[in-house]
């Protein structure tokens, strides 16, 4: 009996496990979680949750990546100010092994790494004279 809870464990254990994505032009890569080192205080509040220090109504909230097969990549968001979000034939992106770097036409490039069935890019902002590290999380989503 305890073989067959522990063969029953271990099946459960690897149907668990997350997708790992291979072709990222299947899917949308949508914002999930921005988390900034050390902690940040912004508009009286203090949090590691930069997405809980952004207007609720900013594009930050529904920000989405799409790869397209021919190189060119486009980002949207439907919220308030997102019609300030240009897309071009100049937004290029490559992917070698697990980096995916993002070209916005100006040459120089926004790396991010892809595991399972997220992409993750880390990044530093300066705020009121500090630096920070944010680390920024899209989660790949099956187009309807």
């Amino acid at each position: 009996m305890k073989k067959l809870i522990l063969f029953v464990c271990v099946c459960v254990l690897f149907s668990c496990k997350k997708e790992n994505v291979e072709d990222i032009t299947k899917y949308n890569w949508v914002l999930k979680t921005q988390v900034v080192t050390p902690a940040i205080t912004m508009n009286g509040k203090t949090s590691t949750n930069y997405l809980s220090l952004q207007n609720p109504d900013g594009c930050s909230k529904n920000f989405t990546i799409s790869f397209n097969e021919s190189g060119i990549f486009s980002v949207s968001s439907n919220g308030a100010l997102c019609d300030m979000v240009a897309n071009s034939n100049s937004q290029k992106w490559k992917k070698e092994g697990d980096q995916i770097t993002l070209d916005y036409g100006n040459g120089s490039g926004e790396p991010l790494t892809l595991k399972e069935n997220t992409l993750i890019r880390v990044s530093s902002i300066t705020y009121n004279g500090a630096t920070y590290s944010l680390t920024t999380t899209y989660l790949a989503v099956k187009p309807k």
